[in-house]
């Protein structure tokens, strides 16, 4: 078999079952040959022709095929028409509004762990502020005001739920998503949307990479025309391909710095390296590689191996299936052994099933294995046999590091590119694009016959008879009167004027305004092959359109373009979750970026569990309008809400003009809450000072009680006095009367 259009020879594909078989390099390099003999095949080839093609017409370049070169522009003899080669670029106004809509979208991304670890550290959390709550309850007093200050907790268990359940956020999704907006603008993702959406015009797909470099995680744009991959594949995003790959072209500088190659003698044959054998660059052949830079060829590959797993506790206490007895990425010793196996009558019946009634199984694994190498064809001028084609030069293989995984399951490795198309069947890519080349060719064959017919056309004239002119010695001087409007003599002998001037019309006739309408038709028609027309362009269609027909319009073409912006969206979406599954492993062994990222905390929380590596989380990406469109309306919603009265007017002033709806949310909720916590603290202060009305009223009362008491007890104890002393009188009085008596 043969790959690069007959150029490259591929190999049969190595048995991977085979006894005592060897991965080394010369099995990497038999399957890197047999991946690009097996990918780069007829129909490879013949998308990118196409590609080619549509690259030609998008630039301007569309007298590029024969029928238009041979058979138009030239007679059954082979003789020029005189027809000129009339180019009314439609494609490239169509290509121009796709990528203006993709730089327009805006993703909004968010990162989610899945991880039971989460769950727990929530629970945990909780459990820990319902303690400090009861602490304060008991202990009260200043003690309690202290630790309601430094702790989100309330007056009991309830209230210490509902502030937990508005303010909690987990540091470790908080983190990972600080990494996916830092590594967004690092690697400038808006640029990469404009470059995606041009991809799938002219291709079908677009594709990027992610790579690890000197420790930093990096993006790349892969060009659609230098990608290959198995295309017995079936998903629209090639999941499920066996084998990708690309070729990039680097100078010898490039390749020495990155792989720092030792061989004298690859060194020279890559330093006097020339392109003239495979320079095939034509209308049938896209072929091509630039002169002075060497093709150097990536290319990835599933394959498998044979691991021990059994059954471990987690440091929750929870079972689950791991590697056993093998250095994980970043150890340095084996993180799960035979001794930490869980004992086989613990197990679940579904968990023995598994290992086949034993606590520990030999499982095959699938993972990612690499080669990047310059092909022998290309540094030897392509030989025609396995005998005579050199050697090829081997820059680095093996596992592919920082694989792209989710670390609960055991077999789910993805490649390192990340792709989508716009319509892909058993193999084949579509590209919408494609179908406008016709139309185009149409519109450009239109035009030159018209601007033909107006080159050969005659325009209109005027005749004279010359015998009846004064001056016929000098018939200039009478058209010169002519043209700047002055008085004629004529000598016609007194029989009148009649016809000795008449006008003779010209031969350029209605024919061109039949042409000029056959170009808007075919206008129409590719307008209507990729659902774009008047209204998504903001075109008027007339004064009397009704707004309902302008709207479904605009539906209509949204729904045709929608599978386009989904791919650019399916896209993003995977390279996200790489940087939330990979780009996470990465920077954490690289600690200073990853405090420049995070901060020193932030790099401290991803730090502080090993397990933290093997943590999965899921990317989540919904599309909404531009930022700008976002922010108009969001001033808009928050003078409905100040209206309203659900805002204030210095949240209004800090939010206006610079807030989307997402940051208004935010604030209203941060602002009802500060407004519940007010008003919670107001009716807390309205209860103590009712309590303590209430209290005073009732010490009045109580108070008054005894004051009518005292004053009851008083006067009781006035009368008694009052009548011992009257007693007392009376008995004075009684005593003395009776000796004056006597």
């Amino acid at each position: 078999m043969f790959g690069l259009n007959g150029l490259i020879m591929g190999v049969e594909r190595p048995d991977r079952f085979e006894n005592n078989l060897k991965k080394d390099e010369n099995y990497h390099l038999n399957f890197g040959r047999y991946c690009i003999g097996s990918g780069w095949d007829s129909v490879h080839d013949y998308w990118r022709k196409q590609i080619y093609i549509n690259t030609n017409f998008w630039n301007g370049n569309q007298w590029i095929l024969e029928e238009d070169l041979e058979a138009f522009l030239k007679d059954d003899t082979g003789q020029i028409r005189n027809r000129v080669k009339y180019i009314r670029n439609f494609m490239r106004a169509n290509v121009n509004q796709f990528r203006g809509n993709a730089e327009e979208m805006d993703l909004t991304i968010k990162a989610k762990s899945l991880s039971y670890k989460s769950i727990n550290r929530r629970e945990e959390k909780l459990s820990e502020l319902l303690f400090f709550t009861e602490l304060s309850k008991s202990v009260g007093g200043g003690y309690k005001d202290f630790l309601q200050k430094k702790m989100p907790i309330g007056e009991n268990e309830q209230e210490t739920i509902e502030i937990f359940e508005n303010t909690w956020v987990d540091e470790f999704e908080n983190n990972i998503n600080k990494l996916l907006f830092y590594i967004s603008d690092k690697e400038n993702f808006n640029d990469r949307k404009s470059e995606l959406a041009l991809d799938i015009c002219l291709s079908g797909l677009g594709v990027l990479k992610y790579d690890v470099y000197n420790g930093d995680f990096i993006i790349k744009r892969i060009r659609p025309e230098n990608y290959l991959f198995d295309r017995t594949a079936l998903n629209f995003d090639l999941t499920d391909s066996e084998f990708m790959g690309h070729y990039i072209e680097m100078l010898p500088s490039e390749i020495f710095e990155k792989y720092q190659i030792e061989d004298k003698n690859q060194k020279k044959i890559i330093e006097n390296y020339k392109d003239d054998t495979l320079r095939i660059h034509n209308t049938h052949n896209a072929n091509y590689f630039n002169k002075g830079k060497v093709p150097v060829f990536y290319i990835y590959w599933k394959d498998f191996d044979k691991q021990e797993f059994g059954y471990v506790r987690d440091e929750y206490g929870y079972p689950y299936l791991t590697k056993i007895n093998f250095i994980f990425e970043g150890d340095d010793k084996p993180r799960y052994t035979d001794k930490d196996l869980i004992p086989v009558k613990e197990l679940t019946v579904g968990q023995k099933n598994i290992t086949r009634g034993s606590n520990k199984k030999s499982l095959y694994i699938d993972l990612i294995r690499y080669i990047e190498f310059i092909p022998s064809e290309i540094l030897h001028g392509g030989s025609s046999g396995e005998k005579n084609r050199g050697s090829d030069i081997v820059l680095s293989y093996g596992i592919m590091k920082y694989q792209d995984t989710e670390n609960y399951r055991i077999s789910n490795v993805k490649f390192p590119y990340k792709t989508y198309c716009w319509e892909y069947n058993e193999g084949v890519v579509y590209t919408p694009f494609t179908e406008l080349i016709n139309p185009q060719r149409m519109v450009n064959r239109l035009g030159s016959v018209m601007e033909n017919i107006i080159n050969n056309s005659k325009p209109p004239t005027i005749a004279y008879d010359k015998d009846l002119t004064d001056n016929q010695d000098d018939p200039n001087e009478m058209l010169r009167n002519l043209y700047q409007g002055k008085p004629l003599a004529l000598s016609t002998r007194g029989r009148g004027i009649h016809n000795a001037i008449t006008n003779v019309a010209g031969s350029l006739d209605s024919t061109v305004n039949v042409y000029q309408g056959l170009i808007e038709a075919s206008k129409l028609d590719m307008d209507r092959i990729i659902g774009v027309n008047e209204a998504l362009r903001g075109e008027s269609a007339g004064s009397e359109q009704l707004v309902g027909v302008t709207q479904l319009q605009i539906q209509k073409g949204t729904l045709m373009q929608a599978p386009f912006y989904k791919a650019i969206e399916r896209i993003f979406l995977q390279i996200y979750q790489s940087i939330a599954d990979v780009g996470k492993r990465v920077l954490i062994d690289n600690p200073r970026q990853l405090s420049i990222i995070a901060g020193d905390s932030g790099a401290q929380v991803l730090n502080l569990s090993e397990d933290y590596k093997t943590e999965d989380f899921r990317v989540f990406i919904e599309r909404q309008p531009s930022q700008q469109q976002q922010i108009i309306y969001g001033n808009v919603e928050l003078t409905n809400l100040l209206q309203l009265g659900l805002i204030d007017d210095i949240t209004y002033a800090d939010l206006y003009n610079r807030s989307t709806p997402d940051d208004i949310s935010k604030a209203i909720r941060k602002y009802t809450k500060s407004k519940n916590i007010v008003a919670k603290q107001m009716a807390e202060k309205q209860r103590q000072e009712a309590e303590r009305q209430e209290a005073m009223s009732l010490e009045m009362i109580q108070q008054e009680q005894q004051n009518k008491e005292r004053e009851h007890v008083e006067k009781l104890a006035e009368n008694e006095k009052e009548r011992i002393n009257r007693e007392q009188v009376a008995r004075i009085k009684a005593a003395g009367f009776g000796r004056k008596n006597v």
